[in-house]
């Protein structure tokens, strides 16, 4: 470690807090991207993971939708938690229930997508929208509704997570969230830079950031019909 002259750690979990607090012991400047940790000595930016889930499963609901599914991300990851919680802050709000069948766990690739939505539809009853913590499983969702013949988004509609480059170019182009990766990065640099340039290290700046929902053709209006 002693041929750096800072770091930029990007978390996912906080299996990740025994590596953070080495850093900071030895007096390195650090800052933590992505996660929001539990300390209030390191600086810190992330990005509001639940609120762009209930911003999101809200502008479905707005939709007309009400039977819903979840295919949930990695458990022991920060994100997927967020946006669990927020789905269901949505989901409550609207003293909406959901079918414990429609609720399954993935590992954020497109073949965990594809294989728990087969399970959803098997289940008896189909949801008329299904929130994915993520665009590559959203991937693997609808391609496993098309194989089974159901129609997206007009049987079952879909929301992702990330807003990945395909999203916009899927069929149909993806409704999303768009997490604010770049401006995370941006602070995260200019900070680093700060301590490295001038000592800044006692100015410690923890910020967490909302995203953006991006709406395109993948949640169907249920109000006209």
């Amino acid at each position: 470690m002693k041929n750096f002259d800072g770091i930029l750690v990007l978390s996912q979990s906080p299996t990740d807090d025994e590596f953070i607090d080495y850093i900071h012991e030895m007096g390195l400047p650090l800052v933590v991207l992505n996660r929001k940790i539990g300390r209030k000595d390191i600086t810190n930016y992330a990005p509001n993971d639940f609120v762009g889930a209930k911003n999101v499963v809200e502008y479905a609901i707005r939709m007309g939708h009400t039977k819903f599914g979840l295919i949930k991300g990695i458990k022991s990851f920060e994100s997927s938690k967020q946006r669990s919680e927020g789905f269901f802050e949505a989901i409550n709000a609207h003293d909406i229930q959901i079918d414990p069948n429609f609720v399954k766990r993935g590992d954020y690739r497109p073949e965990s997508g594809n294989r728990l939505m087969r399970q959803i539809l098997s289940s008896g009853e189909v949801p008329t929208c299904v929130f994915c913590e993520n665009d590559d499983m959203a991937i693997g969702a609808i391609n496993a509704c098309i194989e089974l013949g159901y129609r997206v988004p007009e049987d079952v509609s879909f929301i992702g997570y990330d807003d990945m480059s395909y999203s916009q170019y899927m069929t149909p182009p993806l409704t999303t969230v768009r997490k604010p990766t770049s401006l995370i990065i941006q602070k995260g640099v200019a900070s680093l830079m700060a301590i490295l340039e001038d000592g800044e290290s006692k100015k410690i700046t923890q910020q967490v950031i909302d995203p953006e929902i991006i709406v395109r053709s993948s949640v169907v209006n249920r109000i006209k019909e």
